[in-house]
């Protein structure tokens, strides 16, 4: 009987071999899930800070608008502005004050404040208003 002596080159992986493949691959599987469990989460951040963006933008189009009385004050609230349970309540305040170096013109100063897991977030938009002489109240 012959002996072939270029078999033991073929006859497969050897078992340090695949240990390294099995590794690089739970690696590479591990690292994937942490990115797409940190994409779910800055999904969510995203989604209520452009919730919380619109809502202040509506409460500065409703001073400008006319639905607000636009005199000096402060105004606050509570707004569920999404659609699902999953959004969270938002807390704004408005705030409308004169100008000292223009005696025509009012800042509107919107703060929306919710809660993400245990930690406040919250955007603040600043806007001014010009009232006209005869609109002054």
């Amino acid at each position: 009987m012959k002996k072939l002596k270029g078999l033991r080159k073929n006859r497969g992986f050897t078992l340090a071999e695949v240990i390294v493949s099995v590794l690089i691959l739970g690696l590479g599987l591990s690292m994937c899930a942490k990115m797409v469990a940190r994409g779910t989460e800055l999904r969510k951040k995203s989604r209520n800070l452009i919730l919380a963006g619109v809502l202040a933008q509506r409460k500065v189009e409703e001073t400008f608008a006319g639905i607000h009385p636009g005199s000096v004050g402060v105004e606050q609230g509570e707004d569920s502005v999404g659609l699902s349970a999953a959004t969270p309540v938002f807390r704004w305040r408005r705030e409308i004050r004169g100008v000292p170096s223009e005696k025509d013109v009012l800042e509107i100063v919107v703060r929306v404040s919710w809660m993400d897991r245990d930690v406040e977030r919250s955007l603040q938009l600043v806007s001014y208003m010009y009232r006209s002489p005869e609109n002054k109240k």
